[in-house]
């Protein structure tokens, strides 16, 4: 039983945004496969500084994946507890 209509919107949201979270977490893996593939025949200050910054593009796309996974998290702790207290909710209704 859900009282409020959105529960179902939010737990719709939220898994939607862990399949696009998946989705990109294995479009990065890629990339990084494609990069270290461009290490073996390229050499040369080019590829160094292509490296270079592609790391840092690297090290900033994996913090923000990471605050990505903690709003999963905390989402999926959220519905968790708006559930526990739906449940509590219709306790006492049913205790009325």
């Amino acid at each position: 039983m859900h009282l409020l209509s959105e529960y179902a919107q939010m737990e719709e949201k939220r898994e939607r945004f862990l399949e696009l979270y998946e989705q990109m977490v294995t479009e990065i893996e890629g990339l990084q496969k494609m990069a270290q593939a461009l290490q073996l025949p390229w050499e040369g200050s080019a590829q160094k500084q292509f490296m270079i910054r592609l790391e840092a593009d690297h090290m900033e796309i994996k913090q923000i994946m990471d605050r990505l996974h903690a709003a999963i998290e905390l989402l999926s702790d959220v519905l968790a507890k708006y559930q526990k207290t739906e449940g509590v909710i219709a306790d006492l209704l049913d205790a009325l």
